[in-house]
């Protein structure tokens, strides 16, 4: 009788483990999101440090310094600002973007 309850005990306590392990991971994509989210929505005051891809931070040293593009930014829509990005230029700032597309809109149904 004994030996059942501790397997029961066993059995639940690695269920237990696993839950905390998924709900770990998924807080932790919360918080990539969420840097993405930032970069996506405020380019021009996104603390370069706390990029970590090298390549994304030269384009967002050379994005804050682009006076046109700075305009376009305020003058315009989040979404337009985007489309006059060249891709050239800003090929991982763009590559962002595109992330976010993904991730936000393929949990809406349609």
């Amino acid at each position: 009788m004994q030996l059942k309850y501790m397997s029961s005990f066993v059995a639940k306590t690695r269920l237990i483990s696993f839950q905390t392990s998924r709900i770990a991971n998924h807080f932790h994509n919360l918080s990539d999101r969420e840097k993405h989210l930032s970069l996506f929505q405020r380019p021009f005051t996104m603390n370069v440090e706390e990029i970590e891809d090298a390549e994304l931070q030269l384009e967002l040293l050379d994005l804050k310094s682009n006076e046109v593009m700075k305009d376009i930014y305020q003058e315009q829509s989040i979404l337009q600002f985007y489309s006059r990005l060249e891709e050239d230029a800003y090929p991982v700032l763009l590559k962002n973007a595109c992330f976010l597309d993904y991730t936000i809109w393929k949990h809406i149904p349609l």
